[in-house]
């Protein structure tokens, strides 16, 4: 990941905790990423690029015995280091680069909610996914969420879920996306790559991923009754979102002797 990218988040911090604390779409997205994670109970699980500690949090309430919250911003992390000081759970926090991550141990699950997007060619996202797929126990599971690849930019407008796109300016093997993250009080801008499906698979399998799939997001029966069955429509129909679930084999790292 760049400094361009850490520099994002330095700007908006607290800006984006208020998007994902109160924007619609954080209850579709919660829901699957925890019916992906599957049973956390006694897991060793790291978290990159773990934002101010959302998802760390929740892995850590729901059972995990060892959880480390990983980020390349120091204002995310400084976040997370907060909300853990005034409420202890045992989450180790540390500022690191994913796209050159070391081996911080064996993890039973690696999870990581928007940080292949962040990769803006595909030898960093290549390294991103080495550095997941070297964390990772022989048979650990990979959970991510990142840009979906049939996300169309310029289709049904995500704007009643918090999203409003900005700019699309495509390459080879994906677009560059600007979007604003609508907060209940706050606004912020990034921009993330829509990578292409076949630029993951190449990716994944040069990270040493055989198994992986991708998944679309559920809408949990409390936000259709709270929000109303038509309210999701758009969303369905052209979800921003995409989860993609990997297993690491018993197979050696590439490139190990």
């Amino acid at each position: 990941m760049t400094s361009k990218q850490n520099d994002q988040y330095a700007n908006i911090g607290d800006k984006y905790s208020d998007f994902k604390d109160t924007a619609p779409l954080g209850g579709p997205e919660t829901n699957t990423v925890f019916k992906l994670l599957g049973e956390l109970k006694g897991a060793k699980v790291l978290d990159l690029a773990c934002g101010h500690g959302h998802y760390t949090r929740l892995i850590k309430q729901a059972g995990a015995q060892e959880v480390v919250g990983s980020d390349l911003s120091p204002v995310m992390i400084d976040l997370a280091k907060e909300a853990e000081a005034e409420q202890p759970l045992g989450i180790t926090y540390h500022v690191g680069d994913a796209s050159d991550l070391p081996t911080l141990g064996s993890f039973d699950v690696v999870s990581a909610v928007w940080l292949l997007n962040y990769a803006t060619t595909k030898d960093e996202l290549t390294a991103m996914l080495r550095g997941v797929h070297r964390n990772l126990a022989p048979g650990g599971r990979f959970v991510t969420v990142t840009v979906s690849p049939e996300f169309d930019p310029h289709g049904p407008e995500l704007d009643a879920y918090g999203i409003q796109v900005v700019k699309d300016t495509p390459y080879e093997d994906r677009s560059a996306v600007t979007m604003d993250l609508l907060g209940a009080n706050q606004t912020a801008t990034i921009t993330t790559s829509r990578w292409t499906a076949a630029a993951y698979a190449e990716c994944l399998e040069a990270a040493g991923f055989a198994s992986y799939d991708w998944r679309a997001p559920e809408i949990p029966e409390e936000y259709v009754q709270r929000f109303g069955d038509a309210f999701w429509n758009n969303y369905r129909s052209n979800p921003n979102t995409g989860f993609l679930v990997a297993t690491r084999t018993a197979d050696l790292e590439p490139g190990a002797e």
